[in-house]
Parts: structure tokens; C-alpha cells; sequence
């Protein structure tokens, strides 16, 4: 028990880098459970192209305020938490030596550089990844184990759709595992770990009366839409390449040895997926599931691969050194709730009071900045939702049902028409100038639009 005495001081380390380096105060992290609050229904009153766990449970959690403290709590929080995961895998895997405190060490200083300071879906589903690997590596009943991995692997593919594909390919290798020693029958243990999340969430779709729009947000936007606008795609840069090649290659040591890599395998097909669709729409924040799963297999190398070790810390030491190097953010404000946001939504609320308002190409953490509500249903200003079937149509069509009092509209940025601060739905437009009429500026780019009383009810 003799790293026990370290487990705490590093945990206290982690937090300090944390509380030192820029929160990003993600806009959704708040404005879905605040709306949700608020009686609105996931997919059919709010457009959100994820899977619906981490929303239901922030929509309890902030119960306690829609402010940027109960945020930093409740992503510190779930930091500290894979933080003790990887601490227990590692000693399982190491033993109680000093060394076991490695992989911790190495995800304490490459969590927080990796984009992890801030609430986002992959880091909302890390824990239930690690708790799988957990389940896998420590219990000691089959049935139990394949249970566990099976239910933390489905909750995860319930918070983002990615996750699905390690889930999928550790189905296979398990069916496949209990094949080969002829004890398929126990294969109803994973199906029942893993079938118990869906049903909790189709049952939840089906009575909210959602099933087609959760069908389309979830499954058609993504895969269909999201194809069809290039700059929904974002590639690492070379340096990005160079980077990430330094903090991962130590796993190739892994490729000198079939037998091994064999007996790892199931940890692999979880690990690979998840590296790999972070490819998609590229940012160091959308590797945080596969770096908590990666530091679990620094672990494995380190234990049967000791020669190798200096090797493994210099490289990744390399590699800590070319992101800090990137690393230019200060903690003076929060990115997304900083002074200036927070002066907007005091503007906001003083001109529309308690009314109903809609924010063209504004950040959506205004709305429960200002303790306001947008029109159902509400949809954000990105051109992959609102370019996809219909969804301008049905968006105008609630305006025209219950029409906000006032319009506020972000000047667009100038660039290419399909790029994030310049694309403007352009039906939402036209209502938009038919309906209201411009009244005033907020600084030197905000567009206050107040409703025309005249043409009320009107449609287009």
C-alpha cells in the first residue's frame, strides 16, 4: 500500500494544473439541460445530434444552478474520478510498487494539454470506459466480468455514438471467445449487461414522444449530413500528427510481440476505435476516451516491457513539451462564459425581461446566462443541422407559432459561406426581415431585431 501515501498529492496536482490552464465553458454543457429544464424535449424541442445520458444527468445535477462554478465541479469531478480508475487498473496490472503510479502520472500531466479542461461528451463518457476496462481486468467471475463490460460500454455508446464501435467489435470478440471454449450460453450475461441501458433510454424516447426526431438527430445527421459539408471535417495539422506519433508510438512496442498482442487484444478493439474517430473532426479534446484507455496500456508495456521504458518516458516527455509549447491559455476567464459574455447577457435580459428571445449566431450559453428561453423547437446555428431535411422549415415554422418578442443577430464574420460565425440560415433570414424590424446595436456587431406587432402571426 506503500503508493497510497502519493495517490492524494497527485490527485491535488492534477487538480492545481487544472485550476491553472483556460476552462472552456462548452455552450451545449449548459444550454441542453437548461432547456430540458425547462420543458424542453430532447430532439423534438432541442436539435442535438448526440446520444441522451449525459444531458438527463446534467439536467438532475444542475438542479444546484446554471452557473460556471457547478460546471468546473462537476468536470473536475469527473476528472478526479478517472484519475482514481486509472490509479486502481494501474496497480492491478503493476502490482503495489511505486512504478504502478507511472500511467497516472502520465494522464494527471496529458489530460488537462489535451484539451480535458472543460465538459464535453468524450470526456463525460471516459469514466464508463475506464470502469469496462476495470470491470474486465478485476472481477473474477466470467459472467460478472462480461456483465459489467458489457453495461459501462453500452452507457458510454449512450453518451456518443463513436463508442458504438468498440462496443460492437468487443461483442464479436467475446462471442467469439465463448465459442471457441463452448460456453456461448454465458453469452446472455453480456447481452443482458449491455441491452439494460437501451431499453432505459428507447423507453425514455418512446414516452417524451420522440422516436422519429431522436432517429434523425442521432442517427440520419450524422451519418448522412454530416458527409455533405466539408467544413464539419477538421484534420490534425502535421505538428498535430508529429505530436500525437510522440505520446502514442510507445504502443508499437506492442507490435514486436504476436503473443502479446494477443492476449491484449480486447483492450485494443476498445482503444482503436475511439483513437480513430477523433480523426473525423479533429481536436485534442475528442482523444480524451482513448488517452485514459491509452495510459491504461503504457501500463501493460511498463510491466512486460521494462527495457523499453526509458525509451517510453522520453518520447512522451518529447511529446508533453511540444503541447505545452502549443499551450498559450491562461485561466483569467473562461472561454464561452468570460466577462464579456456575461456583460452580453445582462444586455440581453435588461432589453427582453422575462420574454421568449432567439439568438442568431450567438453563442446558446447566453440563454441560461440571462435565464431566458429561446422558441421551440431551437436549433444551433450550424450549417450541418440547419441545411439538413427540412430543418429551416420546421425551425420558421415554430418562429411563426410563437414568435420572440426580440431577434438578437451577430453581424456574420466574413469567410467562406458554410464556416462557423458566418453561416446564416437563409429562410431564417427572410423571416427574420419580413417579421422584424432592426432597432438598435449592442456594442458594434450585435443586431437587435424587435417583432413587428403589426404583422403578428403572418406567415411566410
Amino acid at each position: 500500500m506503500k503508493n497510497l501515501r502519493f495517490l492524494v498529492p497527485l490527485l491535488l496536482l492534477h487538480l492545481l494544473i487544472l485550476i491553472n490552464l483556460r476552462f472552456t465553458a462548452w455552450p451545449e454543457m449548459l444550454v441542453y439541460p437548461y432547456l430540458m429544464s425547462k420543458g424542453f424535449d430532447l430532439y423534438k424541442d432541442i436539435a442535438m445530434p448526440y446520444q441522451p445520458i449525459l444531458p438527463l444527468f446534467q439536467s438532475v445535477y444542475f438542479m444546484i444552478g446554471y452557473n460556471l462554478l457547478a460546471l468546473k465541479i462537476l468536470t473536475w469531478g469527473t476528472i478526479i474520478f478517472c484519475d482514481l480508475l486509472v490509479f486502481l487498473i494501474s496497480r492491478k496490472i503493476l502490482g503495489e510498487k511505486s512504478i504502478s503510479l507511472l500511467p497516472l502520472g502520465a494522464y494527471i500531466i496529458l489530460q488537462p494539454l489535451m484539451g480535458g479542461n472543460g465538459l464535453w461528451f468524450d470526456l463525460g463518457l471516459t469514466p464508463f470506459v475506464l470502469l469496462a476496462v476495470y470491470s474486465y481486468l478485476t472481477i473474477e467471475n466470467y459472467r460478472k466480468k462480461i456483465f459489467f463490460l458489457a453495461l459501462f460500454l453500452s452507457i458510454a455508446s449512450l453518451i456518443k455514438q463513436q463508442t458504438a464501435i468498440s462496443f460492437t467489435l468487443i461483442t464479436f470478440y467475446i462471442s467469439f471467445k465463448l465459442w471457441k471454449i463452448h460456453k456461448l450460453n454465458s453469452l446472455v450475461w453480456y447481452f443482458l449487461g449491455g441491452i439494460i441501458p437501451i431499453l432505459i433510454v428507447i423507453t425514455y424516447i418512446v414516452l417524451s414522444g420522440a422516436w422519429s426526431d431522436y432517429l434523425f438527430w442521432t442517427f440520419s445527421i450524422p451519418f448522412f449530413w454530416y458527409p455533405q459539408y466539408p467544413s464539419y471535417f477538421n484534420s490534425p495539422s502535421k505538428i498535430d500528427l508529429i505530436r500525437l506519433l510522440l505520446i502514442f508510438s510507445p504502443i508499437l512496442v506492442l507490435l514486436t510481440d504476436v503473443k502479446k498482442i494477443k492476449q491484449i487484444w480486447w483492450i485494443i478493439l476498445i482503444f482503436l476505435p475511439l483513437f480513430l474517430t477523433a480523426f473525423t473532426r479533429f481536436d485534442y479534446l475528442r482523444l480524451q476516451q482513448s488517452l485514459a484507455v491509452y495510459v491504461i496500456i503504457l501500463a501493460i508495456i511498463i510491466r512486460d516491457y521494462r527495457k523499453y521504458l526509458p525509451l517510453v518516458l522520453i518520447v512522451i516527455f518529447i511529446g508533453i513539451i511540444s503541447l505545452l509549447s502549443n499551450s498559450t491559455d491562461d485561466n483569467r476567464q473562461a472561454r464561452f462564459y468570460g466577462k464579456q459574455d456575461l456583460e452580453l447577457a445582462h444586455q440581453i435580459k435588461n432589453l427582453a425581461g422575462s420574454k421568449a428571445v432567439y439568438l442568431l449566431n450567438l453563442p446558446s450559453a447566453i440563454y441560461p446566462m440571462a435565464n431566458l428561453l429561446p422558441p421551440k423547437p431551437w436549433v444551433d446555428n450550424y450549417v450541418w443541422y440547419f441545411e439538413s431535411a427540412k430543418v429551416q422549415e420546421k425551425f420558421v415554422s415554430g418562429l411563426s407559432r410563437n414568435p420572440p418578442k426580440y431577434i438578437f443577430r451577430k453581424k456574420p464574420d466574413s469567410g467562406r459561406w458554410d464556416t462557423l460565425g458566418v453561416y446564416e440560415p437563409q429562410k431564417v433570414l427572410i423571416y427574420l426581415k419580413e417579421h422584424y424590424h432592426q432597432e438598435g446595436l449592442i456594442g458594434d456587431n450585435i443586431e437587435t431585431w424587435v417583432k413587428n406587432e403589426s404583422r403578428f402571426g403572418k406567415q411566410l
